[in-house]
């Protein structure tokens, strides 16, 4: 009901969250007239929660447990940063190749292996390939051609010369 106020309970019990209460917020929500969606933790559970008003005391209240959901993203997160991790030990990058659009996206781990500035990178093959040493263009065509034919990795080095003129070798996979 409009003008609801938290209980002593609802308060220390949220505060602890560090997450509004859902339940005192939607007095807020239907006072402006406007839907209220927040996604909130609770004894363990995550609630994707909804409040719609209907008119000045009333509103309906709908949740959906998206616990699984909130795993999967903490678990995504716990990965990324590990790979992250990996790939600042092992001064490593990652590429992805779209073969129909040509584009070329990079991770900045990658690009600062390449001599980028984080952003640098425009995406396209004939960037990359300005980056590579004159004498070892042909090679990697052609294993990165025999790559895309046969839908396989390919595996082979090559020089990169960064804009200062630092070579630099490169075990492309």
């Amino acid at each position: 009901k409009a003008g609801a106020v938290a209980g002593k309970t609802c308060f220390e019990t949220w505060a602890q969250r560090k997450t509004p209460c859902p339940w005192c917020l939607a007095p807020e929500a239907w006072a402006k007239g406007k839907a209220q969606h927040l996604e909130v933790e609770a004894e363990g559970t995550w609630w994707d929660a909804h409040w719609l008003p209907i008119s000045e005391d009333l509103y309906m209240h709908y949740a959906f447990d998206i616990s699984e959901k909130k795993k999967a993203e903490q678990t995504l997160k716990n990965s990324e940063k590990m790979l992250k991790t990996a790939l600042d030990a092992g001064q490593l990058g990652i590429w992805d190749w779209d073969m129909v659009s040509g584009k070329i996206k990079w991770e900045s781990h990658h690009e600062r292996l390449f001599g980028f500035k984080e952003g640098e990178f425009d995406g396209r093959f004939e960037t990359f390939e300005k980056r590579i040493h004159p004498d070892d263009i042909a090679g990697l065509k052609v294993q990165v051609e025999k790559a895309k034919k046969e839908q396989t990795e390919y595996s082979c080095e090559y020089r990169i010369i960064w804009p200062d003129g630092t070579l630099r070798w490169i075990a492309g996979n």
